[in-house]
């Protein structure tokens, strides 16, 4: 069974870094990292001719205890699901301890439909929690199927393959309204937001932050990272600013009694947000 520890973060991450399988040197830094949530990618990340072995190097971390002692659980993405690509990733992952088990969560990689979700339910189980990846225009149009499947934790958007599906840019109306459909889905599914689709500029850390703050005003929860300089600047935009806090504290003072704070009511959807602004302040200061 799935570590609960992790299985928190898996829901409350706001930072996910991505990191080669086939390197597994860095994929172990990145365990000693800050990210939220490791990615060790066995998809995009590695060459053809690399996965075989960027598969032993990942099932070989997951069983190692000591590559653990900062963190509870790795997030793995494997190729689509029904791919001979992805059945190759989910066969090497079925042969995974318990123990190595307890701290895995795959994401799944072009994610089109609830039956990509299922492949990975087929093969490892109900426990192991699945980050479902929307990168295509059916996949957008079978978001709530997906998010609603027992299995799902969390959606993630892949921008650019989005982009490269629809035909627009990655930052037009289009790919907004598809981004939308995407939170829409995961608040009726009752999860957390999205995990918002990587900035490609990892050199620049106000680009970064720019698009963590984007990101957060548009409903996502969390953004892919593909470098680690990324990580702090995302983690800044994500904190709410002094004014959210301090709004929410009196928020939460004045709930048990008042009905009304600075003219607004003080209803269950406004307590709800203050202290989700709460939460999200404690996750910050863990950084």
């Amino acid at each position: 069974m799935t570590d609960q520890h992790f299985r928190h973060m898996l829901n409350i991450a706001q930072t996910a870094l991505f990191s080669p399988g086939d390197r597994p040197d860095r994929v172990r830094k990145s365990l000693a990292g800050d990210a939220d949530l490791v990615i060790a990618d066995l998809e995009d990340a590695v060459a053809a001719d690399a996965k075989e072995q960027a598969r032993v190097n990942v099932a070989d971390i997951l069983e190692d205890d000591a590559a653990f002692t900062d963190r509870s659980g790795m997030v793995v993405r494997i190729s689509e699901p029904r791919s001979p690509a992805g059945e190759a990733d989910l066969a090497a992952l079925a042969d995974l301890s318990e123990a190595a088990r307890a701290r895995l969560a795959v994401m799944t990689a072009k994610t089109q439909s609830a039956d990509d979700v299922a492949a990975v339910f087929a093969q490892l189980g109900e426990d192991v929690p699945v980050i479902a990846l929307i990168e295509s225009a059916r996949g957008v149009l079978n978001a709530v199927e997906i998010a609603e499947h027992a299995s799902v934790v969390r959606l993630a958007l892949g921008g650019i393959d989005l982009a490269a599906d629809l035909g627009c840019d990655v930052d037009s109306a289009t790919t907004a309204h598809a981004r939308a459909q995407l939170v829409l889905a995961s608040a009726a599914a009752g999860l957390a937001g999205p995990i918002a689709s990587p900035c490609p500029n990892f050199r620049d850390p106000e680009v970064v932050a720019d698009a963590a703050r984007s990101a957060r005003s548009n409903g996502l929860s969390g953004i892919l990272c593909i470098h680690p300089a990324q990580l702090d600047p995302a983690t800044q935009a994500f904190a709410p600013s002094e004014e959210d806090v301090a709004w929410a504290r009196k928020v939460v003072e004045a709930a048990d009694g008042a009905t009304a704070l600075d003219g607004q009511m003080i209803d269950r959807p406004v307590i709800l947000k203050a202290q989700a602004v709460l939460a999200a302040v404690g996750q910050t200061e863990r950084h």
